[in-house]
């Protein structure tokens, strides 16, 4: 019954725990740095479809900012993989990402299309809260200075990857 307990407690305290951590108010910190710390999280609840030593974080991105704070990654570990972080310039073919496991695409619709066809890759991008654009699996979104995440259902069920339904439940919108 103890362990049972301890079991649920670690378990209950780890939601808090990233739920503290995914509501750091936007007047201490900055937007960039609070979607690193997303994709830091939303890593350690996806489900990869083949053991791997290695996460490959790949940035598609001009902002100075949110690359910096997405570098601040690299090394980190999630689980058993140590991340590495890639900066690339441009996705003309699927085949220019084989080698990441999440994408993260700020402003290249094409680009964010192209990466969606690539079944073993989790796509990360952002909009406006409007925006009827392609989405990532993951998508980030501000409201009222909040920053938020909605999860696609259609797309991650076309993937090889899953996600945690602890995940899913903690997403503002999944979209069906």
């Amino acid at each position: 019954m103890f362990m049972l307990l301890c079991r649920v407690s670690r378990a209950a305290l780890g939601c808090l725990l990233l739920m503290a951590c995914l509501s750091v108010s936007h007047a201490t910190v900055s937007v960039d740095t609070l979607k690193a710390a997303y994709v830091y999280n939303i890593a350690k609840f996806v489900n990869w479809p083949a053991a791997m030593e290695s996460l490959a974080i790949c940035v598609l991105s001009e902002r100075p900012q949110l690359i910096s704070q997405l570098e601040t990654l690299d090394n980190k570990r999630v689980a058993d993989q140590v991340i590495g972080i890639r900066r690339i310039s441009a996705i003309s073919e699927v085949s220019d990402i084989d080698s990441c496991n999440i994408v993260y695409i700020d402003n290249d619709q094409k680009a964010l299309e192209l990466a969606n066809q690539n079944p073993g890759i989790l796509t990360i991008s952002e909009k406006s809260a409007k925006d009827r654009q392609t989405n990532g699996v993951v998508t980030f979104y501000v409201v009222d200075n909040r920053l938020m995440f909605e999860i696609d259902l259609t797309l991650i069920n076309k993937k090889k990857i899953s996600i945690s339904s602890k995940l899913l439940r903690l997403a503002n919108r999944v979209r069906q």
